[in-house]
């Protein structure tokens, strides 16, 4: 009898460390650094723990993918081929970004595998459990810092941003399947979870996040049966009465704005502007064009780049080189106002068709749609709500691209049933997935380590004197020698302190690496320092080739042009800038020199 116990509660102790270990490690954050960056370490520490465990421990394999006869879904194998070919993309993309990118998807292979292997059941309840903690903890740290004062940017719950803390919210809140308790206490307490959950999500300001719990809630109420449909129909309710509640508390503030500013109307001279009034709708106007902007040169982008993809990592200079031949055919003035310097498609579609090509897209949704089938016909209603919520998600953001919505994706993998079409393999072969997945783990965990040295250390940058600033930029170039951020700041740095020669050879590796826009401009102006007119041309043309309403860039050319005596389309450059800038002083006075110089010249002096 005692054996039989003693497994169960072995058992339970395993599920318990699982769901609190990916709790923990969708909350790693470090003030200091990026909010990706902790959270990259965590995940692959936790995957590296469980997929040693399971080698470890033989035993712990009877029910996991290396038992003899084991069957795999469709999905996991779908997954398994994505992040393959994800990885195979590397080759052809930028390595320093693309192991950063592909690091979330091997931990989350990882946590999946780790999870599998403690049985079906088992990886649900931890699945679940997992969700519920990171329910709680994101509602108590959104709710508390909004009680302390903070607004807008600060309510990210960890995440670096508030979108992507509502994305998270938004993907674990059908995960989150109530006890079967029968006390009272239990149920009033997974309401007034229910409640904070939902004021939690409003607060974050995402509206992706409140559609996709939504629709991920309305999917697992149609899944569960009555008892459990009660349940999610009640967080449902919940949610739109903090949506409704908000929305009334704006509308209140919104009115009291304007009486106020019809008020002072009355005191004003008939000369006086009015005051501007509430813009909220016109900012989420523009907000989703913005969103769609980027959509759109992305699926260009991704037509241009077919059938293979640039390579993941290599989504910000096929994105920039795309909308600039988009921009060509505007003018100035409205390509500066649709210029977007976007690291991400804000649609995950897009993003993987962008960077892996057709056969990457191909695999992604065939993970998502075998998953959602799997999920739907085993009654799982958690399972079926979180990855409704995900592949919704995925078309308005970038969740995808996020280590803790991954990992919550990862966790529900590993709970997959492997009844109906499968694929059986032998014992061999899980083995040597697993092996094969814990080299990679272990491999990616160094420059995941590094990256977040190296953040740490250009923040610590920002707040040292010059010659302190110089040595930790140098030490963060040194971490990541293929990533372009601490070699831009390091050429910046050159730059303001007359090293024009040195600060020239910084911001070439910088946009080489694919700094973009702001790394020509400034190469740009350290090779005009350097007294080089030509390769300041060269780089100021690059710079317009992004975006043709960039007036620093005409104004740059204009005088690079100028030392260059191609006075004719040195002023046209600088009359461009000034009808970007009509009262920048350095574009007039640049207009004024090129006309008294042009002048001179007509008249030989």
């Amino acid at each position: 009898m005692n054996a039989p116990r003693g497994k169960a509660g072995r058992l339970r102790l395993l599920v318990a460390a699982l769901a609190v270990g990916c709790a923990v490690a969708c909350f790693a954050y470090d003030a200091r650094a990026q909010a990706a960056d902790a959270k990259r370490v965590a995940l692959l520490t936790l995957a590296l723990v469980g997929l040693a465990a399971g080698l470890a421990f033989p035993r712990s394999r009877e029910r996991s993918l290396a038992v003899r006869g084991s069957r795999v879904s469709w999905a996991a194998l779908a997954g398994v081929a994505f992040v393959g070919w994800s990885a195979l993309s590397v080759l052809w993309g930028q390595t320093g970004p693309a192991l950063l990118e592909l690091t979330p998807w091997c931990a989350a292979l990882g946590i999946a595998l780790a999870g599998a292997a403690l049985g079906t059941q088992a990886a649900q309840r931890s699945a679940e459990l997992a969700a519920w903690l990171v329910g709680i903890l994101g509602s108590a740290w959104l709710i508390g810092a909004w009680l302390a004062g903070e607004r807008g940017f600060f309510l990210h719950a960890g995440q670096g941003n508030p979108n992507w803390a509502g994305l998270l919210l938004a993907i674990a809140w059908p995960l989150a399947r109530p006890s079967r308790a029968k006390w009272r206490a239990a149920r009033w307490a997974t309401r007034a979870v229910a409640a904070a959950w939902g004021l939690a999500l409003v607060l974050c300001g995402s509206r992706v996040g409140l559609c996709a719990a939504g629709i991920g809630l309305v999917v697992a109420a149609w899944t569960a049966q009555a008892p459990l449909r009660a349940h999610y129909l009640t967080c449902l309710s919940m949610l739109a009465l903090a949506f409704a509640l908000t929305l009334a508390f704006a509308g209140k503030t919104s009115t009291r704005n304007e009486s106020a500013a019809n008020a002072s109307a009355n005191e004003r001279g008939p000369h006086e502007l009015p005051a501007p009034r509430s813009e909220g709708k016109q900012s989420a106007a523009s907000s989703l064009a913005g969103r769609l902007w980027i959509q759109q040169i992305s699926a260009r982008a991704a037509l241009a780049n077919a059938p293979w993809g640039a390579g993941l990592g290599h989504f910000s200079s096929a994105f920039l080189s795309s909308q600039g031949r988009a921009l060509d055919a505007l003018s100035p003035q409205q390509a500066a106002r649709r210029f977007s310097n976007a690291t991400t498609a804000h649609n995950d579609w897009l993003q993987v068709a962008l960077e892996s090509g057709l056969p990457g897209l191909g695999l992604f949704c065939a993970a998502l749609g075998f998953s959602l089938r799997a999920q739907l016909r085993s009654g799982w209603a958690a399972g079926s709500g979180s990855l409704a919520a995900f592949a919704l998600a995925s078309f308005g953001d970038s969740p995808l691209y996020l280590p803790a919505p991954t990992l919550l994706l990862g966790l529900v993998f590993g709970a997959l049933p492997r009844e109906g079409h499968a694929l059986t393999v032998s014992p061999t072969t899980g083995l040597g997935l697993r092996v094969l997945l814990l080299a990679a783990c272990a491999s990616l965990l160094p420059p995941s380590l590094a990256a977040w040295l190296a953040t740490r250390a250009r923040s610590a940058a920002s707040l040292a004197a010059p010659a302190q600033r110089a040595r930790l930029l140098e030490k963060s170039a040194r971490l990541t020698p293929g990533a372009w951020e601490s070699a831009f700041e390091l050429g910046l740095l050159r730059l303001e302190s007359g090293h024009a020669e040195a600060a020239a050879r910084e911001l070439e590796r910088a946009a080489s690496l694919g700094a973009g826009l702001a790394a020509l401009l400034a190469l740009g102006n350290a090779e005009i320092e350097c007294g080089k007119p030509e390769r300041a041309i060269t780089a100021f043309r690059a710079a317009l080739a992004l975006n043709r309403g960039s007036a620093r860039a005409h104004l740059g050319l204009s005088e690079a042009l100028r030392e260059g005596s191609a006075l004719g389309e040195a002023e046209e450059h600088a009359r461009t800038a000034l009808r970007l800038l009509p009262g920048d002083t350095r574009a007039r006075e640049l207009l004024d020199a090129i006309i008294e110089q042009r002048a001179d010249h007509d008249l030989g002096l």
